[in-house]
């Protein structure tokens, strides 16, 4: 395996920072204690837009021209996946089986969902239907990354990602 090389450091721009998803032209990122989700600007690092999601978003990956998340609500963190884009909005996909569900993944048409307490990742269609899931005994990684094409990418993602946790006085990623 080869080394990362720390290329740069980076002030994580909001308070205790969750979900991370690269859409191949920004960045977003959500702060789990301020409920918002911001699209960051990497040559600039500066938030372009901020957003209010109907709930604290715990996770996000870029899907062809969108965006899913994990969203939690109301007083037990329910967690619902939630598609966004700038046209249409927030809109509720579906409910995470037993409204649990942690990080997401999204490979050529199917969306990864992991439940790290149930053990398992489920698979699930454009519609939001199970196609499969798999058990494991113990728990999966705590983050899913979907592989691409651009491995450079991968690489840059993984790097933002260390940078913003080592630079996060709560130390609130995982």
């Amino acid at each position: 395996m080869k080394t990362i090389v720390e290329e740069r450091r980076l002030k994580a721009p909001t308070i205790t920072p969750q979900a991370l998803a690269w859409d191949g032209r920004a960045l977003w990122l959500s702060s789990r204690d301020l409920g918002t989700l911001q699209k960051i600007d990497v040559e600039r690092w500066l938030a372009t837009e901020e957003l209010d999601p109907p709930g604290i978003v715990w996770a996000a990956v870029a899907t062809n021209g969108a965006m899913h998340l994990t969203i939690g609500k109301g007083l037990n963190d329910d967690r619902y996946v939630y598609r966004y884009d700038s046209k249409n909005g927030f809109k509720k996909v579906f409910a995470c089986p037993d409204f649990t569900g942690s990080y997401l993944s999204y490979d050529t048409g199917h969306l990864y969902l992991s439940q790290w307490y149930e053990k398992r990742i489920l698979k699930y269609d454009d519609k939001g239907n199970t196609k499969t899931w798999r058990l494991f005994h113990s728990r999966p990684v705590r983050s899913l990354m979907t592989v691409t094409s651009s491995g450079r990418t991968i690489a840059r993602l993984m790097r933002l990602l260390h940078s913003l946790c080592r630079n996060n006085p709560l130390r609130t990623c995982g």
